[in-house]
């Protein structure tokens, strides 16, 4: 579990990498029917800040391509949780 949550938040790794890691923990996420838990709960007590600091580099980045400096483009600011 651990694994694959660390693998999807590294920095520059091609989508197409981080999303077979995330399907991967997806599919041990998943409980089909009668069959046995693949983890237990105690095994999802990830850490939360380093998705959190992924999650604002790619929803508030410092400076967006398209703006310019004729131009003000309100966007919400991220709530800081240090």
């Amino acid at each position: 579990m651990r694994l694959f949550y660390e693998l999807s938040l590294l920095p520059g790794v091609e989508p197409r990498l981080v999303r077979s890691w995330v399907d991967n923990l997806s599919r041990l996420l998943a409980n089909k029917g009668d069959a046995p838990r693949k983890v237990e709960p105690e095994d999802l007590q990830l850490p939360w800040k380093p998705l959190w600091r992924a999650l604002q580099k790619e929803l508030w980045p410092k400076k967006r391509a398209y703006e310019s400096s004729y131009v003000c483009f309100s966007t919400p600011t991220p709530p800081d949780l240090s």
